[in-house]
């Protein structure tokens, strides 16, 4: 039986590694073809893993001591990969490749048992829609997870729960802190999202993930909850809200995405209020190019 492995993804961030996954997954289920992710190792214990797994990746799953040499050991093995098996590798450095059913593929399919992808550039947002119901089952966290989820939104219950993706961190590649937005001015943006929207401070609660902590007299007279740590809990806490408002980046987008949910990116710039002014959920924005 045929399978396409991902091995070497070359990306730290758990959205990163996540939205590739779901692409190549999406492309698994378009050719009827399983897919295996030994890479995803660091995370696999979050989740339900009725994504297809051998019984050794699911053992070492559980062993987080061993995540560090197993993780080395498939990068070396990705190296040879391209070195002396190029004809059953896909690979993707920089440049986007869209898999189908969004794009057909510009080389055919190699005829390979097993076809190594190999990058973190893989896209398929036509395959995401189409089997998103497949996919959101496959990539279930265990159900801890929401149950931590529940009792974070247990105190806000009835009011409308708007979810603030608030990067303070440079990304890595990015030390200038490009694509940052300071809190000040996402503050900003949350108010004219409120008088966009014709919404009630009361009626409303902010549901805030960041990577460090945020200044309480930044959402001074809004209801607030603050979430740091636990990439997994963070990105599905905010698909639980009714709009993801983050910045540039594929955890703002893959929430927003679980969610079904607009993702609304916070910028420097105006706010392009009239692109957001009809969408109740999920939609490729042309403004979410981490994404893309």
């Amino acid at each position: 039986m045929k399978a396409y492995a991902i091995v070497k993804p070359n990306c730290r961030e758990l959205a990163n590694h996540l939205l590739n996954y779901l692409s190549i997954y999406a492309y698994g289920l378009e050719t009827g073809v399983r897919v295996r992710n030994p890479s995803f190792i660091e995370w696999h214990r979050y989740f339900n893993l009725k994504i297809q797994e051998s019984f050794l990746t699911r053992m070492i799953a559980s062993l987080p001591i061993l995540h560090g040499v197993w993780k080395a050991a498939y990068k070396l093995y990705g190296s040879y990969l391209i070195r002396f098996c190029k004809k059953c590798v896909r690979l993707t450095l920089g440049i986007t490749t869209y898999l189908p059913p969004t794009r057909a593929l510009l080389a055919p399919e190699n005829g390979c048992e097993t076809t190594y992808f190999i990058g973190w550039h893989f896209r398929n947002p036509v395959g995401l829609e189409k089997y998103r119901e497949a996919l959101v089952a496959a990539f279930t966290p265990h159900q801890n997870i929401f149950k931590r989820i529940e009792s974070i939104l247990a105190p806000l219950r009835g009011k409308q729960l708007i979810g603030v993706h608030l990067r303070q961190e440079p990304y890595r590649g990015f030390k200038d802190g490009g694509f940052l937005v300071s809190p000040t001015r996402v503050r900003r943006i949350v108010d004219e999202y409120l008088h966009e929207k014709n919404l009630n401070a009361t009626d409303i609660a902010l549901v805030v993930v960041s990577d460090k902590k945020v200044d309480p007299t930044t959402f001074h007279g809004l209801t607030i909850h603050t979430q740091y740590g636990n990439d997994v809990t963070s990105l599905f806490l905010l698909s639980k809200c009714t709009v993801v408002i983050g910045t540039n980046s594929t955890f703002s987008n893959l929430s927003a995405w679980f969610g079904n949910v607009p993702h609304l990116v916070t910028t420097n710039e105006p706010m392009d209020w009239a692109h957001y002014a009809s969408v109740t959920t999920y939609f490729e924005n042309k403004y979410a190019t981490f994404a893309q």
